[in-house]
């Protein structure tokens, strides 16, 4: 499984799924390689999947939620989703022992999963909220997905805060 997932530039995963759709028999073969070939290649193209991202997920916001949650797991979702449509303060260490009982973390790994998807969450209230100018206020780096260097930061800084 694990050389045909890197012969066809895939995840072992992507064949998993595959294969319990019944797109391709668990020995592929043939017909089964052909496609997997065709796959390979279609899924490398990126302007194919802007395409098809914007095809299948009409709204704006929806393509938006899809793409910052691509590199999730399913309790990091989960606990990012109930931060945002919280109508109330959600406690800690009652999301974090939730977490721990429906995806059967231990209870350290599920509280640092609920500090990290808190932080992300704060962040993207807060940028919703206009600022003094009513403006949208900018996005912070963590939340990009990218590392800035020292300087970077500082000049960030400095731009946000109007020095």
């Amino acid at each position: 499984m694990e050389e045909i997932a890197r012969k066809y530039a895939m995840t072992e995963a992507s064949l998993r799924f595959l294969i319990k759709r019944g797109i391709i028999q668990k020995d592929p073969a043939g017909k089964d390689m052909d496609i997997l070939s065709a796959m390979g290649q279609i899924w490398q193209d990126l302007a194919w999947l802007k395409m098809s991202l914007r095809r299948r997920i009409k709204s704006k916001a929806l393509r938006e939620k899809f793409i910052q949650e691509l590199d999730l797991t399913k309790p990091e979702r989960y606990v990012l989703n109930r931060y945002l449509n919280a109508k109330c303060r959600l406690p800690l260490d009652k999301l974090s022992e939730e977490v721990s009982f429906y995806y059967r973390l231990p209870e350290n790994v599920a509280r640092g999963i609920v500090m990290k998807m808190r932080r992300r969450a704060y962040m993207a209230k807060y940028r919703q909220k206009p600022g003094k100018n009513g403006q949208r206020r900018p996005q912070a780096a963590a939340w990009q997905g990218g590392r800035r260097s020292i300087s970077e930061q500082i000049e960030a800084t400095r731009n946000f805060f109007g020095g």
